[in-house]
């Protein structure tokens, strides 16, 4: 990240684990580097329909996570 900038907003870490995987976030910012880093693990295998919703809700989980953005102002001189 250029000097002067400093992180207003930056995506919050999210960790969630269930039975069709796993997702984890985190970012970090630290001497003017954004580190960003993502675990995606999808579990293979036939479930249930009742479960169907709870499979859509840990997708939405994955696209609401990606759609997040880093957002940096510049410092006031």
């Amino acid at each position: 990240i250029p000097s002067g900038f400093t992180p207003e907003y930056l995506p919050k870490a999210i960790s969630e684990k269930n039975i069709f995987g796993e997702f984890k976030t985190n970012t970090i910012f630290e001497n003017g580097t954004l580190k960003f880093t993502r675990f995606v693990l999808v579990n293979g295998g036939e479930y249930p329909k009742e479960e169907y919703d709870k499979w859509i809700e840990f997708v939405k989980l994955i696209n609401k996570s990606d759609a997040q953005k880093a957002v940096f102002v510049k410092k006031p001189n």
